[in-house]
């Protein structure tokens, strides 16, 4: 590794004219300064298109806009295989950030690890004003090989904290364009066959709003139920059902009834879970975090 290589960060848009300029600055501030920044925006309707050319001019980055809507995998498969130069390379959303000493501080992780061609971190979650909420204090959170542990759902790395040698992501590119969920192909694909760091520091802002394309859960589903099919003759394929199909249970049972119930008797095996418990007074439309939510706040 070069002692200052060339970090490229792709930005995937649409739609995100209200994040979007927090975002590319977030990276244009920060202390790593050797960085090839690469915005790709989707067919934006909402005057993204204008505010990328003009934000191009003030901080002289790359950008490609797209006349159509054609999908996240599209335009990822179009900026890693085209348009990226660096060693390594991060991806994030048009409405998250980053801390000002993420880049500096992954890649002397990986300086400094050099088993490793890739690492992830923690996240902050915020609000659409940037007022942070939550974090990802989980304690599954490790590095190695952690391949069943994604694969099993105990956790997944935020994608917006990952860092990759590009050499490495480029090996799983071009991604099949009916990926709906990129970020769980990216991780199985890569994790079965490397060993991933872990730098347990929170790096990154995720913002959580009403706009997310994270938020279609049906769509999600579909993916994640085919990215799993691809493993059905691992010996971890039937456990892997198991503790997906709570998850997938309670996500389905509010607005997808009749899926949802492909799954409740693998799910009813944690029959005593907040999950599961939660499934069931969907189904029968007595949405329980709507009472206490409203309990809360009646208190």
């Amino acid at each position: 590794m070069m002692d200052n290589p060339l970090i490229s960060i792709i930005v995937p848009s649409y739609n995100h004219l209200k994040f979007i300029e927090c975002c590319i600055e977030s990276i244009i501030n920060q202390t790593y300064k050797n960085i090839e920044l690469i915005v790709i925006d989707d067919g934006s309707a909402d005057g993204t298109k204008d505010l990328i050319v003009e934000l191009a001019k003030k901080y002289k980055f790359a950008y490609i806009l797209k006349e159509n809507n054609l999908g996240l995998v599209n335009s990822l498969n179009t900026a890693i295989l085209e348009h990226v130069n660096g060693e390594y390379v991060s991806i994030i959303a048009s409405d998250d950030y980053f801390c000002e000493d993420k880049v500096f501080k992954q890649l002397e992780f990986l300086k400094n690890q050099t088993k490793f061609d890739i690492v992830y971190s923690r996240t902050y979650y915020v609000n659409s004003n940037s007022q942070v909420w939550g974090k990802s204090d989980y304690s599954t959170f490790r590095g190695g090989d952690i391949f069943k542990d994604l694969f099993l759902g105990y956790f997944h790395m935020p994608p917006m904290t990952i860092m990759y040698k590009t050499e490495v992501l480029k090996t799983i590119f071009p991604i099949p364009e009916n990926v709906y969920n990129e970020d769980k192909y990216i991780a199985l694909k890569l994790s079965e066959k490397h060993l991933i760091g872990f730098l347990d520091e929170y790096l990154t802002f995720y913002r959580k709003h009403s706009t997310n394309a994270s938020n279609d859960s049906y769509k999600t589903y579909i993916s994640s139920l085919e990215i799993i099919k691809q493993y059905k003759h691992h010996e971890l394929y039937d456990k892997a059902l198991d503790t997906q199909a709570l998850y997938w249970f309670s996500s389905l049972s509010k607005n997808h009834k009749t899926e949802s119930l492909k799954w409740i008797l693998r799910a009813s095996k944690r029959f005593y879970s907040k999950f599961f418990i939660a499934g069931v007074f969907n189904l029968m439309g007595f949405p329980i975090e709507a009472y206490y939510s409203k309990w809360k706040q009646k208190k």
